[in-house]
């Protein structure tokens, strides 16, 4: 695997990612969920070899640059960031795969610029988070009380390493080595002890969401093929708005395998050769 950095000028960002690859085009993108980072690919990078993908780490994430402190951020600004990245690798269309978050950054991508996607993998992942028109004065309040709260906090430490990946593995019911591919990526040692390196912001609630009738219509402009992947033991809750969502997606191919929210790193080979043979089918 191939450590690799990306410079975003107009954001005043180095990115960092893995590649499966030696050069500076890749034909895939791989989009991370939320406070993972692009670690959560890299076995699916190893079985995928015939494929050249880009892994990379989002803003805030891994050993990727965070905002200015004085910048608050909105989902919405991944979309700016995603167009950014693919005008300083020089790609004029690609292929997107996104886990979780990643997927809902990719599916918004995917919906503005039709023309700059192949195709789409979606793991565990089937659009953002909306809400209620009605909620939106309260969920602003609540995201403005926060940042003011907790807006200057940092990320806590820990003794040793082992520690942190308990922590991570408890968070988001991992297994170890899952826990412990995740953590190696997304620390640094300090003087004080091992420090996650994410942007503790990351963690304070969203000022700004979309509503749901938003949400469908991004879905609905999605042009390219796509493929939903989930686990049989999915994170995604509300199947009735899962189902309702999938509907709005016009190329749609799903399949359920067996597994959790993580399942791309549990079952790597398995969703390699899913996700292959779509980017084949795709004319990659």
């Amino acid at each position: 695997m191939i450590e690799t950095k990306v410079q975003l000028p107009r954001f005043d960002l180095q990115i960092s990612g893995i590649q499966n690859f030696e050069g500076d085009r890749p034909e895939v993108i791989a989009l991370h969920g939320w406070l993972d980072n692009c670690h959560s690919f890299k076995s699916l990078l190893s079985e995928m070899n015939e494929q050249k993908i880009l892994a990379i780490d989002l803003p805030g994430h891994g050993r990727s640059d965070h905002h200015l402190p004085s910048q608050i951020s909105h989902f919405h600004d991944y979309i700016f960031f995603i167009a950014e990245l693919l005008k300083s690798l020089d790609l004029d269309r690609c292929h997107l795969i996104g886990h979780s978050m990643g997927g809902a950054i990719a599916s918004l991508y995917a919906a503005c610029f039709p023309d700059r996607v192949r195709s789409l993998a979606l793991i565990e992942s089937i659009g953002p988070l909306s809400l209620a028109e009605d909620e939106a004065p309260s969920r602003m309040a609540q995201a403005v009380e926060s940042w003011l709260r907790n807006g200057g906090r940092t990320n806590p430490y820990y003794d040793d390493l082992d520690a942190a990946i308990q922590t991570r593995q408890k968070s988001g019911n991992l297994s170890y080595e899952i826990a412990k591919t995740l953590t190696v990526r997304g620390t640094r040692a300090t003087p004080d002890g091992i420090q996650w390196t994410h942007d503790p912001r990351l963690k304070l609630p969203s000022a700004r969401l979309y509503s749901e009738p938003q949400v469908q219509a991004y879905l609905k402009s999605i042009e390219c093929p796509t493929l939903f992947i989930r686990g049989n033991n999915t994170f995604l809750s509300n199947a009735a708005l899962v189902e309702q969502r999938l509907e709005m997606v016009k190329q749609l191919s799903q399949i359920t395998v067996s597994g959790g929210h993580h399942l791309h790193m549990e079952s790597p080979g398995e969703l390699a050769k899913i996700i292959g043979q779509f980017l084949d089918v795709g004319h990659l």
